[in-house]
């Protein structure tokens, strides 16, 4: 790092003395070879040829790009071209300010950046391989994860209304499910009370079925006894009759002549 630091004080000492009053040729000559030679020295340059100077130059200009100065840390890592890079981040582009890190060391800062690009990256990913089955506190989880991510100014609006809206279908499908298993308990009862029925029918039928039963026996009792009734009615109209003969023969025997 201390190549880096003498390099971007080579070229701001040079952009100040495009701008100062020079009071002559000679000594810009004589100003800028001594601070040439003070990088060369704080680099530590093993070889101080001007090859190495330039590729010293272009690791520096490489490590510290012009559009990341407003960023709470240096983009040191090489992690930084691998993750920028990813597939989620093309459907997504984020620029996030990172300026919540201010708020720490400084030394951790470029880490604590590196690990949210790739929690939200990954938090994208795992949001995409979402199923139905998931637990809404999942969901709900991913949502509270976004509010630390656009603290630190990333663009969360995209993945927040997919969450909801995949929240909002879960919330229709719990409702529904909600509703089913309410009618569930409903044709259940009415199974129970159903089945009460039945075995009130089929004791009635019992019943019947004893009664008629019954009824037959009762009815081949009363056809015996209009049987016996008959016999019986006969054997009366014999015994009549004897009798009304016997009236008739003593009438008769009474009647003669002596």
């Amino acid at each position: 790092m201390a190549g880096t630091a003498c390099q971007w004080n080579e070229t701001g000492e040079r952009h100040e003395g495009n701008n100062m009053q020079h009071s002559g040729q000679s000594k810009d000559k004589e100003e800028e070879k001594q601070d040439e030679s003070s990088m060369a020295g704080n680099v530590h340059l093993d070889n101080d040829t001007p090859e190495m100077q330039d590729q010293t130059v272009v690791q520096s200009t490489a490590i510290v790009p012009v559009d990341n100065r407003e960023l709470p840390f240096v983009k040191n890592s090489l992690i930084w071209q691998m993750i920028e890079s990813m597939e989620v981040l093309k459907q997504i582009p984020q620029k996030p300010h990172f300026r919540p890190l201010y708020n720490c060391k400084e030394e951790c800062r470029e880490g604590l950046a590196i690990g949210n690009m790739v929690t939200f990256t990954s938090l994208v990913d795992r949001i995409s391989r979402l199923q139905f089955g998931d637990p809404k506190s999942l969901l709900d989880g991913y949502l509270e994860a976004l509010v630390d991510l656009e603290e630190l100014g990333f663009t969360v609006a995209p993945v927040r209304d997919r969450l909801n809206a995949l929240l909002s279908i879960k919330g229709r499908s719990e409702q529904a499910q909600n509703t089913a298993t309410d009618i569930e308990i409903q044709i259940a009862e009415h199974d129970y009370e159903k089945s009460k029925i039945e075995e009130e029918i089929a004791d009635i039928d019992k019943k019947i079925a004893e009664l008629n039963e019954k009824r037959a026996v009762a009815l081949s009792k009363k056809e015996l006894k209009d049987a016996e009734m008959k016999l019986l009615q006969s054997n009366v109209d014999a015994v009549k009759d004897t009798l009304e003969c016997a009236r008739e023969e003593f009438e008769k025997l009474a009647s003669s002549v002596w």
